[in-house]
């Protein structure tokens, strides 16, 4: 009951917010975009979250949070396979802008894990990682095709963050706000 009273208070109070849509696109910023982030094994069912955010031109697009199909080992297997996701997602939509006639430069994936960046972006396994599925790996040899790049954000600069736990009020406002939400009435 306490939940379901939370949840209609923070939808009485957020039913005026949309999404924005600005021209804020500098010549240095790439087109495309993506943040990736997982919370690991917080689930009773021992499965991690994804979540991801895909921006073009500095404006949400897509984003989704979903279960993980199999259960992460570590913080940075359930990354990687939040990461694979993602740049699916990325490579989908460049497809898409290049069809569209925009001249998309090589994505950035964001991430918060430094373990799942160094992972993505080496080119030999490493013994903390050789119990990773080859399929979840998917993400490292984007990178090494230069498909897409990885760079690292801060926790706090992680969009992702979001869609995979429940953050305090005063941080979900900073993210609110990050993802253009805005009052629209």
């Amino acid at each position: 009951w306490l939940a379901a009273m939370h949840v209609l208070r923070y939808l009485r109070t957020t039913m005026n917010l949309g999404l924005v849509f600005t021209k804020k696109n500098s010549d240095h910023a790439p087109v495309l975009n993506a943040f990736s982030d997982a919370d690991y094994n917080n689930r009773k069912d021992s499965k991690s979250v994804s979540g991801m955010v895909l921006q073009v031109f500095g404006n949400c697009v897509f984003w989704r949070s979903k279960v993980q199909d199999t259960i992460a080992d570590s913080t940075m297997h359930a990354e990687i396979i939040a990461m694979t996701a993602a740049a699916n997602e990325m490579l989908w939509m460049k497809h898409l802008l290049l069809d569209l006639g925009f001249a998309v430069e090589q994505p950035v994936l964001w991430g918060d894990n430094k373990s799942a960046l160094h992972c993505a972006e080496c080119e030999h396994l490493t013994p903390k990682s050789r119990h990773i599925e080859k399929k979840d790996m998917y993400v490292k040899e984007l990178v090494q095709r230069q498909h897409i790049k990885t760079q690292w954000c801060q926790s706090s600069d992680q969009l992702a963050d979001v869609l995979t736990k429940v953050l305090p009020g005063p941080v979900l406002a900073a993210v609110r706000d990050a993802l253009q939400l805005r009052q629209t009435s």
